[in-house]
């Protein structure tokens, strides 16, 4: 007989940090980074973005906070689902993160934390936008950066943060909406018509 079934999770190696948090001291590089994207994307490109674009990283690293690993983990743990074991990879290929840990959900979006060898946070990224951010983030000088639709706010700005979660859900459901459209057109097509 098998073990008992784990909770895993598995990310994209290229969704790694696309929707982050950093130190607020990275605000200005952010919103340079990110003007310099806008100002070079094609607007067919828009909400498309990612950081691996142009390979350029924030020059304060969210490690230089030492924020506790145990505190974060002991917290979120509190409120969200944990996963057993997380993996990364692409394509076919799968790989453990030992030193990556995930909280939430499928539905509602996970967090991933990575923890260095000392115990302490050294990047926080998610799968999707939360609806709303852990409260353990402000206490800390943190800001929210989603590269793929260039925004930037500081964890502490409810309304900035409400407004780009309804600007992104409402995209993402005409986005839906269209393709279903396309797909049902396809579908439904006189015989002849695919000839």
């Amino acid at each position: 007989m098998g073990g008992p079934i784990l909770n895993t999770i598995f990310f994209h190696e290229d969704d790694h940090s696309q929707i982050e948090l950093l130190p607020k001291q990275n605000k200005k590089f952010c919103v340079a980074q990110i003007d310099s994207i806008e100002a070079n994307q094609a607007p067919s490109k828009k909400h498309s973005a990612s950081r691996t674009d142009d390979k350029t990283y924030a020059p304060v690293e969210l490690k230089s906070l030492k924020l506790s690993f145990k505190e974060l983990d002991s917290d979120l743990s509190s409120k969200l689902n944990k996963f057993d074991k997380v993996f990364t990879g692409y394509g076919k290929t799968s790989v453990e993160c030992a030193s990556v840990y995930a909280y939430g959900s499928e539905k509602n979006g996970i967090i991933f934390v990575e923890c260095s060898n000392n115990g302490t946070v050294s990047s926080i990224w998610f799968s999707d936008s939360l609806l709303v951010l852990p409260n353990i983030f402000r206490k800390r000088n943190l800001i929210f950066v989603d590269w793929a639709w260039l925004f930037i706010c500081d964890v502490e700005d409810d309304e900035s943060y409400a407004n780009y979660v309804n600007d992104k859900n409402e995209v993402m459901k005409n986005r839906s909406k269209v393709l279903k459209g396309k797909f049902n057109a396809q579908r439904y097509k006189p015989w002849w018509h695919f000839w």
